[in-house]
């Protein structure tokens, strides 16, 4: 039977304590998570990671438990892009990153030889839990925590499974009942390694590069750009427009003070159409906070819309669209000609901006 401490939230401190004293005095600790429960050990004690792969799962990665999603770049100093996108999106959760490159560069130079080249062996993994007792243990322990996935989803299976001289931090069933999904990151590309609580469709939506252009009123300048931006980008990568989720870009507009479902202009189709782009059927939508969560670029056609976005604290820094900060001016109700100047204005700024695209 092993040591069994229970994780009711008004003990948390005293089995946190305790816990946390077992894990620095070179013990494997079996964590509840939110997949299944996890067997974790002090990264600083060659002999207790090692001691893992007794518990955990033949093919579970060991991975670094974080406390905070900003502690990714001490470890993946070159993780961006893809790799961003997605612990933005699924962090905390059952998401195991790894196989970024540059990982060498990290903390992970500081840890123990045998530790090391346990991770040199299989590749650093990283993740960020959402359940408080593996967090809060990573964060007490004041120095790196390993852990690896074990198979069971309930307390019950573990009690049966582990021997005398285990710990197990108990709390019922895990809240998924499924197993993390471990992502590799190479480059650009980034592969569903072990299918888990996230399926690989969510995995490839969550990991294109979004961009969002706004507007006022979503009917004119954003939608342009965004027709044109489209045209563009499927130009360089080979493609059809419609094709650019599966090549990993969704591009999208937004409006301050849009209505939801208004038509673009005439005029506005009709010039983005001669230049080779189309708006198919485009309805106007306002600004909302899932848009602003998704943005990777976020830009704004005046320096009153950047200011606006700016207000709203995104977490992704907004930006004009002209490079030279020059404003698109509102061309609804103008003639036809200041709608044309208006399209090559905006289709002019997407080439220049084009290459920066490209590499998100």
């Amino acid at each position: 039977m092993p040591q069994v401490l229970d994780w009711p939230p008004a003990d948390a401190p005293d089995v946190l304590t305790r816990a946390v004293d077992y894990l620095r005095n070179g013990k494997v600790v079996v964590f509840p998570s939110e997949a299944t429960y996890e067997a974790a050990a002090c990264a600083l004690c060659p002999d207790a990671v090692s001691d893992l792969r007794r518990v955990a799962e033949p093919s579970a990665a060991i991975t670094v438990v974080l406390t905070q999603g900003v502690e990714a770049f001490d470890w993946f100093p070159s993780l961006r892009g893809r790799g961003v996108r997605l612990a933005r999106r699924f962090w905390p959760g059952p998401l195991v990153l790894t196989g970024c490159a540059g990982a060498k560069q990290g903390l992970a130079a500081f840890l123990p030889a045998r530790v090391r080249s346990a991770f040199d062996e299989q590749g650093l993994a990283l993740r960020l839990p959402d359940h408080a007792a593996l967090r809060l243990a990573a964060r007490r322990l004041g120095a790196p925590l390993a852990s690896a996935a074990t198979s069971w989803t309930d307390s019950d299976e573990a009690l049966a499974a582990l021997g005398d001289h285990d710990v197990l931090v108990r709390d019922g069933p895990t809240k998924l009942r499924q197993s993390t999904t471990l992502v590799s990151l190479d480059g650009k590309v980034c592969q569903v390694v072990r299918a888990g609580a996230i399926p690989a469709a969510e995995i490839d939506d969550a990991a294109a590069c979004q961009v969002l252009f706004v507007c006022t009123g979503n009917t004119c300048r954003s939608p342009m750009a965004q027709s044109l931006c489209a045209q563009l980008l499927a130009e360089r990568l080979g493609c059809a427009a419609a094709d650019l989720p599966e090549r990993g870009f969704r591009v999208q507009s937004a409006g301050v003070a849009a209505m939801i479902g208004g038509a673009a202009t005439p005029e506005a189709l009709e010039v983005v159409r001669a230049l080779g782009a189309d708006m198919g059927e485009h309805r106007s939508q306002p600004l909302t906070h899932e848009l602003l969560a998704q943005a990777d670029f976020l830009i704004g056609m005046t320096h009153n819309h950047v200011y606006i976005l700016h207000s709203l604290r995104t977490g992704v820094l907004p930006r004009l669209l002209s490079a030279a900060g020059e404003d698109i001016a509102d061309p609804i109700g103008g003639p036809m000609e200041l709608y044309q100047s208006c399209a090559q204005q905006i289709r002019e700024c997407l080439i220049e901006l084009l290459p920066e695209l490209l590499e998100g």
